[in-house]
């Protein structure tokens, strides 16, 4: 008795435009998220670099820098104003512009041709940023200026010394910490569209139409020789033959957008909530005409609270 009763709960939805609309809805999102293009954000901290110095130091200090193995990612500039104006646009963390003759006068203990370094206020890095290219240069440096202060018979040892220091196991070094965590080149990602809270939304819909169909026969004498164990039953099923279809095509089309997820357990505990509080709503209000008049309010409030809830959550 009660399957046949579901049967012509389901084959009455079934044939409604409007039920028919929102699962078809529901399949068009999801067919339209899983064809849009997949497009890339660079994942990288980009660091530019402008070399007026043309000298050997120069060129080391470049290509060490340029296979640095860290979050950071340095690339030479060919252009200052352009390097500056890709700064200025957001597409760079800060920027150095290495002078001419910087190497030579380093090492012989002129500090007043320094590395000059443009940024932004927005730039939260510097100071590691800076501490990488100091170890880079101090390598490649360090080495010449301990050999100008140190006599000439003592230079060999000194300097020897320096260089196996810094290429020993005790210098920390960020490239040799995070050796291939920072791989990546690009982050691949989608348009987000509200599949699940469309679907949400939809089923709370399907609920509340449910018992709207409930009313309306109600009113016309159609279950008025009926108890009222009866007629709690069809109210029952004409909530679940309106819910179960979309749960089912609503759950598929989760698992093709969203992948195994916790929102399919939200989306059967909204079902069940929609189908307990549409019942009760008609309970109290009784007739369909007021019934009526609350219900795009109740669809638009329910709308609402949806996505306030996915954007805070």
């Amino acid at each position: 008795m009660l399957l046949n009763r579901f049967i012509v709960c389901s084959k009455r939805l079934l044939h409604s435009a409007l039920y028919l609309s929102m699962l078809a809805l529901i399949i068009l999102l999801t067919v339209i998220y899983k064809n849009l293009p997949t497009s890339s954000k660079e994942a990288d901290i980009r660091i530019a670099l402008y070399f007026e110095d043309d000298s050997d130091a120069a060129d080391r200090l470049a290509e060490a820098l340029l296979n640095d193995n860290s979050v950071y990612k340095f690339h030479i500039a060919d252009d200052k104003d352009s390097m500056i104006d890709e700064l200025k646009a957001g597409r760079l963390e800060c920027a150095y512009v290495i002078p001419d003759g910087f190497f030579t006068s380093y090492a012989t203990g002129d500090y007043n041709n320094p590395i000059l370094q443009y940024y932004i206020p927005a730039s939260t890095l510097l100071a590691s940023i800076n501490e990488v290219m100091f170890s880079h240069i101090l390598e490649i440096t360090g080495a010449d200026v301990l050999a100008g202060l140190y006599p000439e018979g003592e230079r060999d040892a000194i300097v020897n010394g320096f260089s196996n220091y810094v290429q020993g196991e005790n210098v920390f070094r960020l490239s040799d910490v995070t050796s291939g965590s920072f791989d990546y080149q690009s982050e691949p990602h989608r348009i987000s569209l509200p599949v699940f809270e469309v679907t949400v939304v939809l089923a709370i819909l399907a609920a509340l139409l449910s018992q709207l169909i409930y009313m309306e026969d109600s009113e016309r004498g159609i279950y008025i020789a009926l108890s009222a164990k009866e007629r709690i039953s069809i109210r029952l099923l004409l909530a679940a033959s309106s819910l179960l279809p979309l749960l089912a095509i609503g759950g598929i089309c989760f698992l093709v957008t969203y992948g195994v997820t916790k929102k399919l357990l939200t989306l059967l505990l909204t079902v069940i909530i929609a189908a307990f509080c549409s019942i009760l709503l008609s309970a109290l209000m009784k007739k369909s005409t007021l019934y009526l008049r609350v219900l795009p309010l109740i669809v638009l409030f329910s709308i609402v609270i949806t996505f306030v809830v996915t954007i805070l959550y």
